[in-house]
């Protein structure tokens, strides 16, 4: 039996201890997506929040509920770390989490002291781009299958393919899964040997 290790919904970043920054994804294609692979001969573990609106997957029978573990991270950082730990004992990695990218340099140690401040009082919060999971997948486990997902807004084919094209080379991934906002059913799945093979939703 093949094991598989998918990521859905969203990854957020913390302000301070009940804060967060996340994006609306929720993670409904990627619980699609983990249920409809249970028809085959695959066990999968499926990493998504516990919370902030994540969905989880819902097996339709007792035989597949068995074939789906769901492992909880509690943020950016926690994300990180149980995808590279669970990485080396899976035979694909499919990463469709939609991850905050823009991290705090600082989180405040407990939680913000909006007591202390005026209304309307410019608060400056420093952020860095976070570190690429996807890049760090087969520093760990080389020989997994490693699969991804790219979305843009409003941009054109050319450059729609060459940002997937770009994750191909530099991930080491099977295939990257690209689509744009102006059309969520319509994907292209890029592959190393630049093919470009376009594919509906279903």
């Amino acid at each position: 039996m093949k094991k598989i290790l998918i990521t859905g919904g969203p990854v957020h970043a913390h302000l301070d201890t009940v804060k967060i920054i996340t994006n609306r994804f929720r993670g409904g294609l990627m619980c699609q997506l983990a249920e409809a692979l249970t028809d085959y001969d695959v066990e999968i573990t499926y990493l998504c929040a516990p919370s902030v609106g994540a969905q989880t997957p819902q097996p339709t029978d007792r035989i597949k509920n068995h074939k789906i573990r769901v492992v909880t991270h509690q943020g950016f950082d926690d994300y990180r770390h149980k995808v590279l730990e669970l990485a080396p004992s899976m035979d694909g990695v499919i990463l469709g989490a939609a991850v905050a990218n823009l991290v705090p340099v600082s989180p405040w140690q407990g939680k913000f002291p909006s007591h202390e401040y005026r209304p309307g009082e410019v608060i400056p919060i420093d952020f860095r781009i976070a570190w690429r999971v996807i890049n760090e997948v087969k520093k760990v486990a080389p020989k997994t299958h490693l699969f991804g997902f790219k979305l843009l807004d409003h941009a054109n084919h050319e450059e729609l393919i060459a940002a997937a094209y770009g994750i191909v080379l530099e991930a080491q991934t099977t295939a990257v899964f690209a689509n744009d906002t102006d059309d969520l059913q319509q994907k292209f799945a890029v592959t190393k040997e630049r093919g470009v093979h376009p594919l509906k939703q279903d």
